[in-house]
C-alpha cells in the first residue's frame, strides 16, 4: 500500500479534468439532467479505459517482457503482429495532448474571467462576444499557455521543471478544495446523516496522503516541495487582497 500512494500524485495527474464538468455546468442547458448523466458516464468510461486496458495488458504481455522503455501499448500492439505500432499510439498521444491542452484553455478562460467578474482582477478579461464567449480570458490563457510550452525549449531545467510540478500538485490541491466545500456545504445546510460525510471526508484524506507520500520518491518530492509553497503563497495573496478590499469598503 505504500507503493501506492507514493505513486498517486503522477497517477492523479492522468485523471485531472475530470473536475471541468462542474464548470462546463454554467454553459449546459438543463444542468440538473445533463451534468449527473455526465459524471456517471466519465467514470464508466475511466473505469472502462483504465483498468480494462491494464486488464487486457497484464493478460497479454509476460512477465519476463515488460519493460519500463517501451510504451506497455506498443508491446501488445506489437504482439498481436498490428503493424506501425509505435506510429499508432504516437497519433493516440498526439490527440490525447490535444485533448487535454483544449479542455484546459477552456478551464483556465473561463475561471479567468469568473475571477475578473467576481474580484475585478484584469477588468480586460470580462469582455464577451456576441456568442457569449469570454474572448478576451481566452487569449490571455493561450498567452500563458504558449509561455509554459516555450519554457520547455528555453528553460527545461528551471521553469518548466517547475510549473510541471505545480501543475501536478495542483491537481491534489483542487480535489482537496472541492472534498473541503462539499463538507461545509453539508454543514452549512445542516445536513445530520453521517453517511454523507463519508465521501468529502474520506477524498480529502487519501488526497493528502498522497502528497505525503510522494516526500518519499525523489523523483516527485520535487511536487510537493514547490507546490506547497506556490499555494501558500497564492492563498496569502488571496488573503490580504480581500482584507484590503473590505477595509478599504468600511472606511468608505
Amino acid at each position: 500500500m505504500f507503493g501506492v500512494f507514493v505513486t498517486m500524485l503522477a497517477v492523479n495527474y492522468a485523471f485531472s479534468g475530470t473536475e471541468l464538468i462542474a464548470i462546463a455546468a454554467g454553459e449546459t442547458k438543463d444542468p440538473e439532467t445533463v451534468i449527473p448523466k455526465t459524471i456517471r458516464a466519465t467514470v464508466w468510461r475511466l473505469a472502462l479505459l483504465f483498468i480494462g486496458t491494464i486488464v487486457v495488458m497484464v493478460l497479454l504481455i509476460p512477465t519476463d517482457k515488460a519493460s519500463l522503455l517501451e510504451s506497455p501499448f506498443v508491446s501488445v500492439l506489437d504482439s498481436v503482429g498490428i503493424p506501425y505500432a509505435g506510429d499508432i499510439m504516437n497519433f493516440v498521444i498526439l490527440t490525447a495532448l490535444l485533448s487535454a491542452a483544449n479542455s484546459g484553455l477552456y478551464a483556465s478562460s473561463r475561471m479567468l474571467w469568473s475571477i475578473s467578474e467576481r474580484d475585478n482582477i484584469i477588468r480586460s478579461a470580462r469582455k464577451l462576444n456576441q456568442h457569449g464567449m469570454p474572448v478576451n480570458a481566452t487569449l490571455i490563457s493561450l498567452v500563458g499557455a504558449l509561455l509554459s510550452l516555450l519554457s520547455s525549449v528555453i528553460a527545461l531545467e528551471t521553469v518548466y521543471l517547475v510549473l510541471v510540478s505545480v501543475a501536478g500538485f495542483a491537481v491534489v490541491v483542487v480535489w482537496m478544495s472541492i472534498c473541503l466545500a462539499r463538507f461545509n456545504q453539508l454543514k452549512q445546510s445542516h445536513v445530520t446523516r453521517k453517511q454523507a460525510y463519508i465521501l468529502p471526508v474520506l477524498g480529502f484524506t487519501l488526497c493528502l496522503i498522497s502528497t505525503i507520500g510522494v516526500l518519499f520518491d525523489p523523483n516527485q518530492r520535487l511536487a510537493t516541495l514547490i507546490g506547497l509553497p506556490f499555494c501558500i503563497i497564492v492563498g496569502l495573496i488571496h488573503y490580504y487582497t480581500k482584507k484590503g478590499e473590505s477595509l478599504h469598503a468600511a472606511t468608505r
